[in-house]
């Protein structure tokens, strides 16, 4: 589907996502004071991106923070007479979260996050490998994720593809994030050292502030109360606990064909485990990298790209991918169409398992 080309980002516009990026609950007026500009400046343009650059703030979830920690790529090889229909079906599957119509041996693929490895393997024999038409499939289990970003690369329309692919990189990015897309807070000062748990698991007034955060990610607390019958201070209580383990981030979207990414792909590696670290770190690094994950299977690294262009692709993978260290195989799939996309795990689903299995009730 062609995307009209909207007006171009400028520097203030940039500044304001780079704001954002660093707290997307952060208020204009703030905002306004850090760049020297008015409130309403600020507010009107937050409001063009959102209507020419279709600009959203929602809350991303990392998976295994909130006991997902069943999640996988999958490939489907699907009859093209069937393929419409597969892919309004898989579309709809709760466990989806990122799901794409690709050009090459494979022409759908997704992510699935499930509860764990019992309700992945039910999700793929139960829904998944039943859908007519399918020839072959290829399945990648998550073992870690390195890097996760919703915004395509701004910092590369500063910069000509060949510098951007020699390694060049703006202030605009700010720290690269890390183990699922989020940099560790730092304490107050003065605060006491506290030890934090590796997950939490969420209660039903959890989910059902996360799902009004899920629609706006700006949604004010006082709102959320008064929509669940409970002050704005619970409100903002559940949200700063989940802030403080690092398990919710408030994230900006903006539609990459909107401000200039032609080409979105999918990069499969395999590196030597001697050479996998140092690989990890570089990839991370690299600013056409949005999403690079650690898997069990054929390949041990996935990474999703954004490009200006097809000649920027293939100059990123054979002037970047091509050359690093301990690479015994690569292969590159082109992104024709973003059928589905999420950023956090279907709470519902969770809701309905964890009901279930006994292990929910409301805080």
């Amino acid at each position: 589907m062609a995307h009209p080309q909207a007006p171009a980002l400028d520097g203030l516009d940039l500044s304001i996502l780079k704001q954002l990026l660093l707290d997307g609950r952060r208020p204009f007026t703030r905002i306004a004071d850090e760049l020297g500009v008015s409130h309403g400046t600020i507010r009107n343009r937050f409001l063009r991106m959102v209507e020419l650059h279709s600009l959203d703030v929602a809350c991303w979830l990392d998976p295994k923070k909130i006991n997902f920690h069943g999640g996988a790529q999958f490939k489907l090889a699907v009859d093209p007479r069937c393929l419409k229909d597969a892919a309004a079906i898989i579309a709809d599957f709760p466990e989806v979260v990122w799901f794409t119509q690709a050009m090459g041996e494979f022409n759908l693929m997704g992510d699935a996050w499930c509860v764990d490895i019992l309700h992945l393997e039910e999700f793929l024999d139960r829904d998944l490998y039943r859908l007519p038409g399918i020839n072959s499939a290829e399945i990648g289990i998550y073992h870690q994720v390195h890097k996760v970003s919703t915004l395509p690369p701004l910092e590369l329309l500063d910069y000509p593809p060949q510098s951007a692919t020699a390694g060049s990189r703006s202030q605009f990015a700010g720290p690269y994030p890390l183990e699922g897309g989020r940099q560790p807070v730092p304490a107050a000062p003065g605060s006491p050292t506290r030890n934090l748990p590796d997950s939490l698991t969420l209660d039903e007034l959890d989910i059902e502030i996360l799902k009004h955060l899920s629609v706006d990610g700006r949604k004010p607390f006082t709102e959320i109360g008064e929509a669940l019958g409970i002050s704005h201070a619970t409100v903002r209580n559940r949200y700063n606990r989940l802030i403080e383990i690092n398990a919710l981030r408030l994230i900006c979207w903006l539609d990459p064909q909107k401000v200039g990414f032609k080409v979105a792909a999918h990069i499969d590696l395999s590196v030597r485990l001697p050479h996998l670290a140092a690989a990890i770190d570089e990839i991370v690094r690299m600013p056409e990298v949005v999403w690079l994950g650690q898997v069990l299977g054929e390949f041990n690294l996935m990474a999703d790209v954004m490009c200006l262009s097809k000649e920027h692709l293939d100059d990123f993978v054979s002037q970047r991918m091509h050359n690093l260290a301990g690479l015994d195989k690569l292969e590159t799939t082109v992104y024709s169409q973003i059928l589905k996309f999420v950023t956090a795990p279907n709470l519902e689903l969770l809701q309905r398992i964890l009901e279930r299995r006994g292990k929910i009730g409301r805080g």
